[in-house]
């Protein structure tokens, strides 16, 4: 889960809701934000103009090799960015 961090989702959840989506969430890998990604996401934002948390959200799908799920395709158009990929369009 990468287009919606753990902090998203649990912030946007009711408090009787919060065992078991934890218990979900707990199933995932968790990507830390180390040196390399914060360097890598500084360089992101100012290449592309993305806000922060987007551009952690790239460095860190790009860092690890994994795909960036999600529908934002104004930031993060998929026939710009290989790493990016879209889940299902409306």
């Amino acid at each position: 889960m990468i287009r919606r961090t753990r902090a998203e989702v649990l912030s946007g959840i009711d408090e009787e809701e919060e065992i078991p989506v934890i218990s979900l969430l707990d199933q995932y890998r968790l990507f830390m934000i180390d040196r390399a990604v914060s360097d890598l996401s500084a360089s992101l934002r100012r290449m592309h103009g993305w806000k922060l948390p987007d551009a952690f959200q790239a460095a860190l799908a790009r860092h690890h090799g994994v795909k960036l799920t999600t529908r934002n395709t104004k930031d993060f158009n998929p026939a710009n960015h290989s790493f990016v990929e879209i889940p299902y369009s409306l």
